[in-house]
């Protein structure tokens, strides 16, 4: 005798029974479907192959601004090189053009207080005052000790350049237009002299009268020339 459990079941009723698995199969699918998790789901499935090749040309275009920043940098490294030869160039050319004595001589051929030295040779050509010491004394002073003349404080070579520090034998007095004057020559005056700077530059100013005062200045001089071979 079979066993309850081991009789089949009659397919009239099998049919009914897959029919349903079916239906409950298709509206599982279609209720995960229609899920929003789902959707978004395939909605990022659907956007990674966009997203990485927008990661890929992303990277690609940070790699061409970095090379571009590269080139631009090197553009500008290579302008300042060739700028700073060619001032090295022409400061070199003008060293070898440089008499080394120029800067010297032309400050030494300064002619200061030109104003007071007129009016003094004015009063002295008088009647009345050409007798009169102290116009005499200080006409005097101004011709012939009131001038820029130099010695030599030190100097040494560094890089085949010669640099020598002058310094001024006594304070000299000066007015604006001397002071002027002086530092033109001495930063435009000559073209061809060699590089040269003031240092030490002081002004005290002297009262001569209650109406009239000058400048005491004193300075050092500072001059760069190419070592003689």
């Amino acid at each position: 005798m079979k066993s309850f459990f081991s009789l089949k079941m009659p397919r009239i009723f099998e049919q009914p029974l897959a029919e349903g698995k079916k239906i409950l199969a298709a509206k599982d699918i279609g209720a995960i479907v229609a899920s929003p998790y789902m959707t978004l789901v395939l909605l990022c499935l659907m956007l990674t192959p966009l997203a990485l090749l927008g990661g890929y040309y992303y990277h690609k275009y940070c790699e061409l601004v970095h090379l571009e920043e590269r080139i631009d940098a090197l553009e500008l490294k290579a302008k300042k090189t060739l700028l700073a030869r060619t001032r090295a160039a022409a400061f070199i050319k003008q060293l070898q053009e440089a008499d080394p004595h120029s800067i010297k001589n032309t400050l030494n051929a300064m002619t200061l207080l030109q104003k007071e030295q007129h009016y003094l040779k004015f009063l002295c050509g008088t009647e009345i005052l050409k007798w009169s010491p102290s116009l005499a004394e200080r006409r005097a002073v101004l011709i012939h000790k009131n001038h820029i003349e130099f010695y030599e404080i030190s100097k040494k070579e560094m890089q085949g350049l010669e640099e020598t520090l002058y310094g001024l034998r006594n304070p000299v007095q000066l007015d604006g237009e001397d002071v002027n004057n002086l530092l033109e020559r001495v930063e435009r005056f000559p073209e061809k002299k060699p590089q040269s700077m003031l240092q030490s530059f002081t002004l005290n100013t002297k009262h001569l009268s209650k109406e009239y005062h000058v400048f005491e200045c004193d300075f050092k001089l500072l001059q760069r020339t190419l070592k003689e071979s």
